[in-house]
């Protein structure tokens, strides 16, 4: 099983994004009766219950917003497979201390609803009375019914349960409403003394443990054991990693890994994989035809990454890819990085005559102005491709690229300003931007998602088969070579090094760099660089600095 998952839809007469997706005819009929409390963001969730004839899971996602909508879809997808899954495997036992992290989840909803408003405090001391006296006879589990999935019968310990997708066996029912009947005592006790004036910090929020973090020990003691599909790791590693700045090209990638690792399994469960899986997964890839460098740097990096991550969270009891490496062999290099001058000299005239032809205007234009753009600034393909015309903006009077995470992905996932060579204004460039429509110069963003990773890709790929028309070997890519070259010519012209780590977004090699000072000088350095000469030489190297 893949990771092809299904995608948010539209309903008539709603604007906002649908869920939709089937209850697997397995266990159709265990899930009848059965509440489902389905987590859309922080603090919302959809409320439901199952009924005999319910064949389809189907709720607003509550956002217009096609990326959000799509997170929101996959998170659903993986908490609802964790449902499914338990009902499967049937009713199951709880440890005392998940019992005591479920019942904490309840205090705290309570007390979090209550406390900044809770009138009087004899309101709190009644229903502490009422707890202690006749709560034996309300906190009673309920009669089981043969074939039927076994609940609470307490409403919000149901809706607890269910975001969880915790189907419980009798045991454990018993014994979580004996957790919760305490909880609901210390419950009016707090909220009592919020009442007369108390708002002390609460010493009982630190007492609950957290039900995720109890997965590993209730494996060993045979209870709910951590259960993860791939889909829910990547997100929740996701949810993270984005907030710390991780680049969206590297979810990405982490997702075409996991698809990968998924096909060669047939299932798509992280719970399940073993050490032996992730060696057969490395031979396997191997045996495609893959270098060992993909597959060290690419297929092991990311699975290590993400299943690390899950055990050090908590979400996992082991890592399958603890020991896995893969010693790569000897490079042999048979050229440099580098374009020669020839090499630049033919990509670059080839841009400035490239014809049109079948290609839509943004990608003939990306041919056109891309390898120049590439050729006086240092920056990767993927940079270039997303420039927006509001990115080109004129700075303490002199013209730049700002280079920014906002129109995608940056790898340092930091801004900088680019300054534009005289050349490249001589040649047209600004009249180009000028002309163009707001937005994307070179790329369109998918109608469906308002983002555009997809579409740069397939622009750097056109673009990489453009600039191998004019390049002879395999060991120097038609993009990424303008790189190296870019910064040989900065070395031969002088350039000063920080500067021009600042121009090309190469990490600064000391505190000063990374810490202090803005961008003085660049356009200066910038200007140290000569035209590029396209006149006919047999020269090899860098430019000699002739003009056109």
């Amino acid at each position: 099983m893949g990771l092809r998952l299904p995608s948010p839809t539209s309903r008539g007469g709603s604007s906002f994004r649908q869920f939709k997706a089937r209850i697997p005819a397995d266990i159709r009929g265990k899930a009848a009766g059965l509440k489902l409390s389905i987590p859309i963001s922080d603090g919302e969730a959809a409320e439901l219950q199952i009924s005999e004839k319910t064949e389809i899971i189907q709720f607003s996602l509550r956002t217009r917003d096609p990326a959000v909508a799509k997170t929101r879809q996959v998170a659903a997808l993986a908490h609802l497979e964790g449902v499914w899954q338990s009902l499967r495997e049937g009713p199951k036992r709880l440890i005392h201390r998940q019992l005591v992290a479920l019942s904490g989840e309840a205090y705290r909803r309570l007390t979090s609803t209550f406390e900044d408003d809770p009138g009087t405090p004899s309101r709190w001391e009644y229903f502490e009375q009422y707890i202690v006296h006749v709560g034996e006879l309300i906190f009673r589990p309920p009669t089981s019914v043969p074939g039927m999935p076994t609940r609470t019968g307490q409403g919000l310990l149901d809706e607890i349960l269910a975001r969880h997708g915790l189907v419980l066996d009798e045991e454990s029912v018993s014994a979580l409403l004996h957790e919760y009947r305490k909880r609901l005592i210390e419950v009016a006790q707090r909220l009592r003394a919020n009442a007369s004036g108390d708002y002390r910090p609460d010493p009982n929020l630190e007492r609950f443990p957290s039900i995720n973090a109890e997965a590993a020990s209730a494996d060993a003691a045979g209870g709910v054991g951590p259960r993860l599909s791939f889909a829910e790791l990547l997100e929740a590693w996701w949810a993270e990693r984005s907030a710390a700045g991780t680049a969206k090209s590297t979810y990405t990638n982490y997702r075409g890994t996991l698809r990968h690792l998924a096909a060669f399994l047939k299932h798509d469960q992280a719970h399940q994989v073993r050490p032996e899986d992730i060696v057969a997964y490395k031979d396997h890839r191997l045996a495609e035809g893959r270098s060992i460098k993909t597959v060290k740097d690419t297929d092991l990096s990311a699975l290590k990454s993400l299943f690390g991550w899950a055990v050090s969270n908590r979400k996992l009891s082991t890592d399958p890819t603890i020991g896995v490496k893969l010693k790569p062999g000897r490079t042999i290099v048979a050229r440099q990085k580098w374009f020669s001058e020839e090499e630049a000299r033919r990509i670059l005239r080839g841009a400035l005559t490239v014809e049109r032809g079948q290609d839509t205007e943004k990608t003939w234009l990306a041919k056109r102005w891309a390898p120049w753009l590439m050729a006086y600034s240092g920056a990767r393909v993927g940079e270039i491709a997303q420039l927006r015309k509001q990115d080109i903006q004129q700075i303490g009077g002199a013209w730049h690229m700002v280079i920014t995470p906002e129109a995608g992905s940056v790898k340092t996932g930091k801004y900088r300003n680019v300054p534009l060579h005289p050349h490249l204004v001589e040649l047209g460039f600004l009249e180009m931007v000028k002309a163009r429509p707001d937005g994307y110069l070179f790329v369109d963003p998918k109608a469906d998602r308002g983002t555009v990773p997809g579409t740069v890709s397939g622009l750097v790929n056109r673009l990489s088969e453009f600039g191998r028309r004019f390049v002879q070997g395999r060991g120097v890519s038609p993009n990424h070579g303008w790189r190296h070259y870019f910064i040989n010519r900065a070395r031969e012209h002088g350039m000063d090094t920080e500067l021009r780590n600042m121009i090309t977004g190469h990490t600064a090699r000391d505190v000063a760099g990374k810490v202090y000072g803005g961008p003085a000088g660049l356009v200066r350095e910038i200007n140290k660089l000569p035209r590029i000469s396209l006149e006919e030489s047999k020269e090899q190297g860098l430019a000699s600095g002739r003009a056109i």
